[in-house]
């Protein structure tokens, strides 16, 4: 308890309200300079006193005060997400200006309250003359653009976990915005009358395999019939032609996933992060980070390595050391099972490389029981792509 003769007493008197709202609401006491919050939904009204610390942080915040991202991230980590998220609804203009580019950067991994206070924050800011030029450079469009709402959206976008999505088909417009960018796609995400206009111009590609005199022989096929399992079969965009596999030029080998789909598979993810560019990056790479890091909290705890994995699944979403400080920590993690998650937080914080954590988030998700040629779980694999995939084509697109 306090030693103010204003707000060290219950009730407490003497406090000004902040924002004029009955819940939640930040009062202040006038003659120590206390901060608390008032919540009137909690049984018999609650108010708490914010702790000095926090209540620094909080005053600089509101005021403006100009400080470099990473102490700024610190100083919020104080902050309990729910009053945060309040604080950045009440956020003047001042106030706003030195924290736009902080804001933006969180948008993309940000949940809860916190979202949906950064988004509207921000989506005010777009409609402000004052932000147009920063909010241009931040997001890489004009900002009162449909771009720019889009980008806004897509941080924003809440999702079910990876591997989720059930595997239907996609919809016209979407397989559109698929050819459009010259990723193919699985035969089997292509609605009936695209599969059937594929067929006919010679743009689908069927999986064969077989043993010819006790060598196996395995390649792409054009397929020409209608009728034909879409499982076994891909289909490339407008203006492409099939593969079609020589027979001189078929592998030797059964293994269908290693020989056509893994090569198919890396080529989707390559022409689509191809398009990749500028601000779009950090977009790819937090979403990429939140799947990792969902798909690693579904896994059952590994044991004597568990602090560890832990510990580097918490970085792909924030990280308080230096540069040269995390390098050291990646570095010294040799277990051969965390591979894909060192992988994940480089990738995100240090190397700012795409491809490598689209990588990561698909080596985790096919963790599990290895088949005959030493697969695992490609199913859960193919549905994680897909969703990144989908993410990434809708990002460029729109």
């Amino acid at each position: 308890m306090s030693d103010c003769t204003a707000c060290g007493v219950l009730p407490p008197s003497g406090l000004k309200s902040l924002w004029g709202l009955s819940d939640p609401d930040l009062r202040l006491c006038a003659v120590c300079g206390d901060w608390f919050t008032w919540t009137s939904a909690a049984p018999n009204a609650e108010l708490t006193r914010i702790a000095r610390t926090t209540a620094l942080v909080m005053e600089e915040l509101l005021s403006g005060t100009v400080r470099p991202r990473e102490a700024v991230e610190q100083a919020v980590a104080l902050v309990e997400p729910t009053l945060f998220a309040a604080l950045i609804d009440h956020l003047k203009d001042d106030a706003l200006a030195p924290l736009l580019e902080h804001f933006v950067a969180w948008l993309p991994t940000a949940s809860g309250p916190l979202a949906t206070a950064l988004g509207q924050r921000l989506a005010t800011a777009v409609r402000s003359p004052r932000f147009n030029a920063a909010l241009g450079t931040l997001l890489g469009a004009a900002p009162s653009s449909p771009r720019s709402l889009h980008l806004l959206g897509m941080g924003l976008e809440a999702s079910k976990g990876p591997g989720q999505r059930p595997a239907t088909p996609l919809s016209a417009d979407e397989v559109a915005d698929f050819w459009a960018l010259g990723v193919s796609l699985e035969a089997n995400l292509v609605p009936d009358p695209e599969w059937a206009r594929a067929v006919a111009e010679s743009r689908v590609q069927e999986v064969s395999s077989y043993s010819s005199m006790g060598t196996a022989e395995t390649g792409w096929v054009r397929c020409s019939s209608a009728t034909t399992r879409k499982s076994e079969c891909a289909v490339v965009p407008p203006g492409a032609t099939a593969e079609h596999t020589s027979f001189s030029d078929m592998a030797d080998d059964r293994d269908t996933i290693a020989v056509c789909w893994q090569p198919f598979w890396n080529t989707q993810v390559a022409v689509a992060l191809g398009h990749v560019k500028g601000s779009l990056k950090r977009y790819v790479l937090a979403e990429c980070a939140r799947q990792l890091g969902a798909l690693e909290r579904s896994w059952p705890h590994e044991g004597e390595h568990e602090d560890t994995r832990q510990r580097l699944v918490g970085w792909l979403d924030d990280v308080t050391l230096t540069s040269e400080e995390l390098e050291g920590e990646l570095a010294a993690v040799k277990q051969v099972s965390l591979v894909h998650l060192v992988r994940g937080v480089r990738a995100r914080w240090l190397k700012h490389d795409c491809n490598a954590a689209v990588a990561a988030v698909l080596m985790s998700a096919e963790r599990g029981k290895r088949d005959f040629w030493g697969h695992g779980n490609t199913e859960l694999e193919a549905a994680v792509r897909m969703e990144l995939l989908r993410f990434i084509v809708r990002l460029v697109r729109q």
